[in-house]
């Protein structure tokens, strides 16, 4: 399909053979301590995957835990612990994945506050090497059964994360280089084991972000998968104004810049990404558990593309609880997404429910995409609405 766009409309591609369709949830490790939500409060029969967030990068380029306490319940991982002893989120994992045998599990390395160090860790052919011997060693080998692959989310190659992350022109080719070592090391690993373990990456959604900094055609060959994160596309830094958190589709009434915004969105990204050249089956959809707000937003349109002040957050579970009972609420025609407006407190909150969520779910099975993967579980209200609203649809 060629102008970035994929059909909204039509019957899954090859009969909806696809099988099984992947639903894939982020796990944050820190929400055992920050919200009291364990590995083993993970509504797991509803899944296919879980994506634990995340394996870091120390300044010497090798795989470190991001909290050895809340990981594996021991402060002292000098030489690791017996896999016997293991404790803290791991271990709940490995219970998890006993009481559900369907389940596979994944470690994600880097993530927003954690890609500092991925451009100097994979700038040559031996960093590169190493650091990917040191991923497997920490995360495949010395806790079997544990994971069972590697998901790569550095944000990004090139440029546009932090300012403080290394970046380099080479990250573009040095990013294919790494998710080609990590499929023969991996190989390797599954060849003495007799596992094939996953690959997968987290890419930005839009255009410019991924296009710039990956090469999405090898990309698209190399991994199982990439989990398309289609969520914080509001652009308000761009364009000052309020806007969705993650639009199913373009509104024609969104002030940013046309070409920007064309790509903005679900529909937009996902065919952008078709026409770099990933088959649809590689493209899993991201959905965000959570909205993005705005303050100091006044009343025309019922706040929405208005100047704000300052931008917030919430999970799903406290927008229902908090937000949903006090604040008007409005669909997009177009975007298909709903929001809330608020002029007492002149507030506006952009997030999905599970009829927008729904909907995103229907055209990934129309589509004949590769499922869809959601960040991040803690956010679900107590009845799993959200997750319902996708797991209802592919693991029916």
């Amino acid at each position: 399909m060629g102008n970035g766009s994929v059909s909204t409309t039509g019957s899954a591609r090859d009969g909806g053979q696809f099988q099984p369709r992947r639903v894939i949830g982020y796990y944050a490790g820190w929400t055992r301590k920050t919200k009291n939500f364990t590995p083993l409060d993970i509504p797991a029969d509803k899944l296919t995957h879980i994506n634990y967030a995340f394996g870091l990068i120390d300044e010497d380029g090798r795989a470190i835990l991001q909290n050895a306490e809340a990981d594996i319940g021991n402060s002292d991982v000098v030489d690791g612990p017996d896999p016997g002893s293991l404790l803290g989120n791991f271990d709940q994992l490995r219970l998890l994945k006993e009481q559900h045998p369907h389940l596979q599990t994944m470690i994600s390395m880097g993530g927003w506050t954690g890609s500092g160090h991925f451009s100097d860790a994979v700038a040559t052919d031996v960093k590169r090497r190493e650091f990917v011997a040191s991923c497997i060693d920490l995360f495949l080998s010395r806790w079997p059964g544990v994971f069972d692959g590697i998901d790569i989310d550095w944000e990004y190659p090139v440029c546009c994360g932090l300012p403080e992350n290394s970046y380099r022109p080479e990250d573009r080719r040095n990013c294919t280089l790494l998710f080609e070592e990590l499929r023969r090391q991996l190989d390797d690993l599954g060849a003495a084991t007799g596992q094939r373990y996953l690959l997968t990456a987290a890419i930005p959604a839009g255009r410019e972000i991924p296009v710039t900094s990956f090469e999405l055609p090898e990309c698209g060959q190399i991994l199982d998968w990439i989990n398309v994160m289609t969520y914080d596309m509001t652009g308000s830094q761009r364009s000052g104004v309020t806007n969705f958190n993650a639009p199913f589709a373009e509104s024609s009434a969104d002030p940013s810049d046309p070409d920007w915004k064309h790509f903005s969105s679900v529909v937009g990204t996902i065919g952008s990404f078709v026409d770099e050249g990933v088959p649809h089956d590689k493209l899993v959809v991201g959905v965000p558990f959570y909205g993005r707000g705005f303050t100091g937003v006044p009343a025309a349109n019922d706040g929405l593309y208005q100047p704000f002040t300052e931008m917030m957050s919430a999970d799903y579970h406290t927008i229902k609880a908090d937000y949903l009972p006090k604040f008007r609420r409005f669909r997009h025609p177009e975007a298909d997404v709903p929001w809330l407006y608020d002029a007492e407190s002149g507030t506006m909150l952009s997030y999905d429910d599970p009829e927008s969520i729904g909907r995103k779910t229907d055209y990934v099975i129309a589509e004949g995409l590769g499922g869809v993967m959601l960040w991040e579980l803690s956010g679900d209200d107590k009845e799993s609405s959200l997750l319902t609203a996708i797991s209802s649809r592919l693991r029916p």
